[in-house]
């Protein structure tokens, strides 16, 4: 796995100007470009039996990605399909709450019908 340098976010940041959000994400996207191809490459199909070993994997990458970014919490929950991650950051008890939702699992690729050019 690649590694990734934690950003703080503090009231200074909150509203950066585009000159200084430029600054921060050139240096930043070759890692988070690698970390991404390392994401998509991984055949975790979840409606193939076959790939259970690739949904672990997937998760495995997922903890480790979300800890390396200096979640507060991250944990795994069995259920009766495919695991869920839930992760928390927590930099300010007192600031708003968000959200963010992502699935780890892909669906079946057929490169002919969907016009995939990679093959």
């Amino acid at each position: 796995m690649s590694h990734h340098h934690r950003r703080t976010v503090t009231a200074a940041t909150l509203s950066p100007s585009r000159a200084v959000l430029a600054a921060w994400a050139a240096p930043a996207r070759r890692a988070y470009e690698g970390q991404l191809k390392e994401f998509v490459e991984m055949p975790s199909v979840s409606a193939d039996p076959e790939h259970k070993p690739d949904i672990r994997k997937q998760v495995d990458a997922a903890v480790w990605l979300l800890s390396a970014q200096g979640a507060t919490s991250v944990k795994v929950v069995k259920t009766d399909g495919n695991p869920v991650v839930f992760a928390k950051f927590v930099t300010d008890p007192g600031a708003p709450t968000v959200t963010l939702y992502n699935h780890l699992d892909v669906q079946p690729a057929d490169w002919k019908k969907d016009g995939w050019k990679t093959k």
